[in-house]
């Protein structure tokens, strides 16, 4: 738990490995820096029997350089690499980036978050959504989650649905301590353009004589009832 950020009053776990060709007789666990500035070297507390953990409690704010000391049963010793560890003493909310404003033509849209926190792990923070158009997203059709690496925000705007909303995300740490974020989204209408399937083929006709398109010709439009199309005609040879 080299760098790790604990908040005061803090309850420290620490635990060494320890090897020898001798029986071990015991491992000690010291720290430097109480408070700042640093302190000499200072006991914290001793282990006879593995695995060689000790529970430091009530440890207050600082920053704590700690080591553990090996003593085999000859009387020879040996010094862990140092850790260094830190007790705040308040609990700063989260870290979350600004989420930009997104558009949306009404499919699922999956957006990064950018998140941390100076006490809890990041896969171990929670998160709230609040859509405020319930219409244009329905509740349960948005979610956020967590990992190693950072956040995530699902929304799935509902079919037919187009218009603006504010979207609130808030990220809570162990303690319940948030931030909370604020983004635009739009979901607009997609004009498709109109389809003709098929090719068109004129027949052959006199000169000055009308002409008109095959019964079969069709067209159609995701968006406009087919009375409302207006379909016009060019001739390359006009």
């Amino acid at each position: 738990q080299d760098g790790k950020t604990f908040k005061a009053p803090a309850a420290i776990t620490l635990t060494a490995e320890a090897i020898a060709s001798e029986t071990i007789r015991s491992v000690a666990f010291r720290h430097r820096g109480v408070v700042f500035p640093q302190d000499a070297d200072q006991f914290i507390d001793r282990t006879v029997n593995p695995p060689y953990t000790i529970f430091w409690t009530g440890v207050g704010p600082g920053r704590y350089t700690i080591t553990a000391r090996a003593l085999d049963s000859l009387g020879a010793a040996a010094v862990s690499a140092p850790i260094t560890i830190i007790v705040s003493e308040t609990n700063s909310p989260p870290s979350l980036s600004d989420i930009p404003d997104q558009l949306s033509e009404g499919g699922f849209l999956n957006i990064p978050l950018v998140v941390s926190d100076d006490i809890t792990a990041t896969e171990s923070l929670t998160g709230q959504v609040v859509v405020e158009d319930s219409n244009l997203v329905p509740e349960g059709n948005s979610a956020i989650s967590f990992s190693a690496s950072g956040g995530a925000l699902t929304i799935s705007p509902a079919p037919g649905q187009y218009a603006s909303t504010l979207v609130h995300v808030t990220v809570f740490d162990e303690e319940n301590v948030a931030t909370t974020k604020s983004f635009t989204l739009t979901v607009r209408k997609v004009n498709h353009p109109p389809e003709a399937p098929g090719s068109l083929s004129m027949p052959a006709t006199n000169e000055d004589t009308p002409v008109t398109s095959p019964p079969d010709f069709i067209v159609y439009d995701q968006d406009t009832p087919s009375d409302q199309l207006v379909v016009e005609a060019t001739s390359s040879n006009p």
